[in-house]
């Protein structure tokens, strides 16, 4: 089935030719087949693969809200259409936080593999970050998300502090957080905030 995958999505390479549907269809095969590569073999360039097609595609959106939306209809008890509606948002693929969702949903749901299975995955994405830098000004960790810094800090049991925005340059740009320990964590924001500047332009 994955080799059957590979073909098409080699096979099937995007062009003008190809509607808007048939294009967005193509790009979350290839997402889907680029994002299982990395749960099998996760590594900085699996995890790097991954991600480069998520932000450079049509799904991307680092500030969208789709976790609010989640969390009220869990709260509203409706754990089969958050699971679904969850389950199919590309734009989440690597988000940890996503994946403990789904996983919360699924053991609610009695489902403890899945359950399981979602936590590897969101500690697999977490570890794909980390992969990236050492959380350093000079080797900062490189996001998908601003929700990501959030996800690495409970990860690494760190716990906020305060957070600044740095702009080093137009095409580079950081969050500094300094945790209650007083130490900081940098993550490169550079590829969600020049994301935000092309919608504006």
């Amino acid at each position: 089935m994955k080799k059957k995958l590979k073909n098409t999505v080699k096979k099937r390479i995007p062009s003008p030719d190809m509607n808007e549907q048939e294009q967005l269809k193509l790009k979350g095969m290839l997402l889907n087949f680029l994002f299982s590569k990395f749960i099998k073999s996760p590594n900085k360039e699996s995890y790097f693969e991954v991600r480069s097609a998520l932000i450079t595609s049509n799904f991307y959106n680092p500030y969208s809200d789709e976790l609010s939306e989640i969390d009220e209809l869990i709260k509203d008890d409706k754990l089969i259409k958050a699971y679904k509606t969850l389950k199919n948002i590309p734009n989440l693929l690597l988000s940890p936080n996503a994946h403990l969702t789904i996983a919360f949903i699924a053991d609610k749901l009695n489902n403890k593999d899945e359950s399981e299975m979602e936590i590897f995955i969101a500690k697999t994405c977490c570890d794909g970050i980390l992969a990236t830098g050492d959380g350093s000004m000079d080797n900062p960790y490189i996001v998908v998300r601003i929700s990501d810094e959030y996800d690495i800090l409970q990860y690494l049991n760190k716990h906020f502090a305060s957070q600044q925005l740095l702009n080093l340059s137009e095409n580079k740009h950081f969050d500094k957080i300094t945790c209650e320990d007083n130490t900081e964590i940098w993550f490169d924001i550079t590829d969600a905030v020049l994301s935000i500047s092309k919608e504006i332009r």
